[in-house]
């Protein structure tokens, strides 16, 4: 039941888990494009001031007639005598009409020209210039980096213009340096711009993401929160990052995870940073996941009470058909599941009760055969009475006829005794080649008497052979058929054969008597290997002794011994019959029947 519910529970658990990841995954693939969307709009506004400022400077740097009125004005500087002790008023007006043309074009900006000897030339009053801002640990430093061919760029610094007119807000500003004469000291060219305007476009852009500028260092340049500019955040993969390609992850930032995309401006080297939340990117497939998962509760709750109820109704035959299958167990056959119907549980309880009625007729079965077969072994008791009477009467007028001297009569019933013996005793299946060779003396002596023909028997066993075990009666049906069909019961000689032969006991049986044509050899040989029963004895002479023929012979033993049985058959017409067994053989003790039946 619970294996049940759990299969149907499972998948649908599953389902929805893959779902939310993977509805997760398009949300924070679309807060990753958010993210390029609005580093992209902002890199355009950020590179747009960038250029503004760097069009200031290089104007001033490759500007000729700015570069004449600043070279003139430097050299009103060095010699003050040659001009009443003041300077080239007309450059530094100049000079000072084209930094106003320049603040007009582009964005509002603040232009500080600085000569060698520390002057400055500015689009805003001079006076308000407060040089010992540029004079700090962090100007000097970048200052140092500074050759004709470069600019450095200053972030977030501390404004250089003062006093009451002055600005209060932190300023960045891109340097350049001011050859004005071949070997004479250098002056500055200083950009500057406020902080705010880099900010305000973050601010403005979206309130669901943060986006803000850091250096290379990892310092927040400018951020929609003030407090958290000037703090270090970690940059990452720095190196992936480029003008070109953005770089997306998943980082924590004060405890809270968001998804991030860092895009390096090409202009200076800094970065640009998305942050989105990842809880707002993910939160609505949170919530739905949340529904969700509550109806499918509900849902399954109330399947699952059905399912329970339904499965009861479905598997009450089947519980009964097990209680009634344990009762028959214990031996209580008389039940009976009386279960029925047209569907698969009916028609297995039809079955089960069928099988019951089956098995008890087979118990009567097998018990009245049992009463039978007891009845037949008293029975058999009881008929061992007249042939131990016949042995002993046989052996009694036996012993009259010894005692009156005719010892060829007594030994003719000495014979007919013994053989009677063998042939009713059943208590052995097998018997050694000894006692079987005996046996066959024992019939051929009889034959002689009862034809009074000069059958000669001759006997050519080696002595290993004789104590090897070999069914009953294997020799004795085939000398008899010799006897009487292949000599016609006249005279003739009939030779047994025996010797061992690496793990076989061959026996042969030859006579030389009137043979078969070789059709009736080959007739006989397929007869024999497809089992049918070939009449070679006469019928009238059939059986008398033992009852069994060389068929008989032949399928017993090839079902005792199987493929390792082999029998040849020799024979010509005048010439006489051979018969060869090829009988596996192991030891004394060691009957072949255990090693090829069962």
């Amino acid at each position: 039941m619970f294996s049940t519910l759990a299969c149907l529970v499972l998948p649908a658990v599953i389902t929805l888990t893959v779902s939310y990841y993977m509805a997760s995954d398009v949300l924070k693939e679309k807060a990753v494009a958010r993210g390029l969307e609005a580093t992209k709009v902002i890199e355009s506004y950020v590179n747009y001031i960038m250029k503004d400022m760097l069009h200031a400077s290089n104007y001033i740097q490759f500007d000729q007639e700015m570069n004449h009125s600043l070279v003139a004005l430097w050299n009103s500087r060095q010699s003050p005598e040659e001009w009443g002790g003041k300077f080239d008023i007309t450059s530094y007006r100049k000079i000072t009409d084209i930094l106003e043309n320049l603040s007009f074009s582009g964005e509002s900006k603040y232009i500080t020209i600085l000569l060698p000897d520390g002057f400055p030339v500015t689009n805003y009053p001079g006076y308000l210039f407060n040089r010992e801002v540029t004079e700090q640990s962090v100007w000097k430093e970048r200052l140092a980096q500074l050759s004709h061919e470069n600019t450095v760029w200053i972030e977030r610094h501390p404004s250089y213009i003062v006093g009451d007119a002055g600005v209060t807000e932190p300023m960045v500003t891109v340097v350049r340096s001011l050859k004005l004469t071949p070997n004479g000291p250098n002056g500055y060219v200083f950009v500057s711009k406020l902080q705010s305007q880099m900010t305000s476009i973050m601010a403005d852009y979206s309130s669901s993401q943060e986006v803000l500028l850091v250096n290379e260092e990892g310092v927040i340049i400018s951020h929609p929160s003030k407090d958290k500019i000037g703090t270090v955040l970690e940059l990452g993969d720095k190196a992936a990052a480029s003008e070109d390609q953005a770089v997306t992850s998943t980082q924590q930032v004060d405890k809270a995870q968001y998804v991030r995309v860092d895009k390096r401006l090409a202009l200076n080297g800094w970065f640009l940073v998305s942050l989105t939340p990842y809880q707002d990117a993910v939160g609505n497939v949170s919530e739905l996941f949340g529904v969700n998962l509550m109806f499918q509760g509900i849902f399954f709750a109330v399947f699952g009470v059905i399912l329970v109820v339904l499965i009861g109704q479905f598997t009450k035959p089947v519980k009964r058909l097990g209680r009634i299958a344990s009762q028959v167990q214990r031996g209580n056959l008389g039940l009976r599941s009386g279960i029925s119907g047209r569907d698969e549980v009916g028609l297995l309880g039809v079955s089960f009760d069928k099988m019951l009625d089956s098995v008890h007729e087979m118990i009567e079965q097998v018990k009245l055969e049992q009463t039978h077969k007891r009845k037949a072994e008293l029975e058999l008791l009881q008929a061992q009475i007249n042939p131990h009477f016949l042995f002993n009467i046989l052996n009694s007028i036996r012993l009259r006829i010894l005692m009156k001297g005719d010892e060829e009569i007594a030994g003719i019933i000495s014979s007919l005794s013994s053989l009677l013996r063998m042939t009713i005793n059943r208590n052995n299946e097998f018997v050694t080649l000894h006692e079987e060779v005996t046996t066959v003396k024992h019939y051929v002596d009889l034959m002689r008497f009862r034809h009074r023909e000069s059958l000669k028997l001759e006997l050519l066993v080696s002595s290993d052979a004789l104590l090897a075990e070999i069914p009953r009666f294997t020799l004795q049906p085939l000398v008899e058929n010799s006897f009487l069909h292949g000599m016609k019961q006249y005279e003739g000689v009939l030779t047994i054969r025996a010797w061992l032969e690496g793990d076989a006991l061959i026996l042969q049986v030859e006579d030389d008597g009137q043979g078969m044509s070789e059709y009736t050899v080959e007739l006989l040989k397929r007869k024999l290997a497809e089992g049918h029963h070939a009449a070679l004895e006469s019928s009238g002479e059939q059986g008398k002794v033992s009852g069994i023929g060389l068929t008989n012979v032949y399928e017993r033993l090839r079902i005792q011994y199987g493929s390792g049985f082999r029998m040849d058959m020799n024979s010509a017409l005048e010439r006489g019959t051979t018969i060869t067994f090829h009988i596996p053989y192991t030891a004394r003790g060691e009957s072949s029947v255990h090693n090829h039946v069962g």
